[in-house]
């Protein structure tokens, strides 16, 4: 591992470990929530019955997949949000997403919001990688990232810390998540705070 990526790890780890109150009192609206009930509706018309969730985070997203009955496990860089989740009687580990701890095809489909751009870019690909290897052959796999006009790298810094962030253009996002299977959706709509803008697609792994 590179000292870069083992400082924005703790970096990352640190940020979130003191957020993780606040990110539970958020509520989450509009487009993220609707993608996230059509993906319920997906694996409920195809009979799948669990799925796994990079970057857990205070567990928003995994309570409302469990209440919708699916088998869920969560993975996270942060131990406070994994133990969040744990409290919510969520099933989570400590990991991370270059390093699954999973056998090869453990799970039906996948879903990671806002995490994948915390990575560096060759890194985002290899995450990539390393979610379809945990997939079974074609399973759907949900990624949602920050995207930007041209590849850009940034450090982000408020109260809880400092943040990396690498994005980049449609282009470039549907290459990557090409290389691990067939994009049977992408969209990408305007952040109204920002020049930034967020993609979303659905893989066929």
């Amino acid at each position: 591992m590179t000292a870069d990526r083992i400082e924005r790890e703790n970096q990352l780890r640190s940020f979130y470990g003191k957020e993780v109150a606040t990110r539970a009192a958020r509520v989450n609206a509009g487009r993220r929530d609707e993608l996230r009930g059509e993906f319920i509706e997906l694996l409920g018309a195809e009979q799948r019955s669990g799925l796994l969730e990079v970057g857990c985070g205070a567990g928003q997203d995994g309570g409302t997949f469990a209440a919708a009955g699916l088998a869920y496990t969560g993975v996270d860089l942060t131990p406070e949000s994994v133990a969040y989740c744990r409290e919510l009687g969520l099933r989570a580990e400590v990991a991370s997403a270059l390093d699954l701890p999973f056998p090869n095809g453990s799970f039906e489909a996948a879903w990671t919001m806002s995490t994948l751009m915390h990575l560096a870019p060759d890194d985002q690909g290899r995450a990539v990688a390393e979610l379809a290897r945990v997939l079974r052959p074609g399973s759907p796999l949900a990624v949602g990232v920050w995207g930007s006009r041209a590849p850009d790298e940034v450090i982000h810094t408020n109260d809880f810390g400092d943040r990396y962030f690498a994005t980049t253009d449609d282009d470039h996002r549907r290459a990557m998540l090409s290389t691990v299977g067939t994009i049977e959706r992408f969209e990408a709509w305007p952040d109204d705070r920002s020049d930034r803008h967020y993609q979303w697609a659905i893989v066929r792994v």
